[in-house]
């Protein structure tokens, strides 16, 4: 299975700043998705420090949820 990710950053007024979407192997997408978070938030405060360990934190748990799910069917 094959996923397809897009990640849209808006600024302030809505208007999207920042478009991208690829298609990623599963085995890869974990480590894929740490390098993007990383790359769009460098760690220049501890806002954005946060910021990129929630994001991995949501991705981590949303990729759990996607393999239990799975391994029912």
């Amino acid at each position: 299975m094959i996923l397809s990710m897009a990640l849209d950053l808006k600024s302030e007024e809505g208007k999207i700043m920042f478009s991208y979407s690829y298609h990623i192997p599963p085995q890869e997408q974990l480590s894929y998705f740490q390098r993007m978070v990383e790359r769009l938030t460098p760690p220049r405060s501890s806002y954005q420090q946060l910021l990129r360990k929630t994001y991995l934190a949501l991705y981590e748990h949303h990729l759990r949820e996607r393999n239990e799910s799975m391994e029912l069917d």
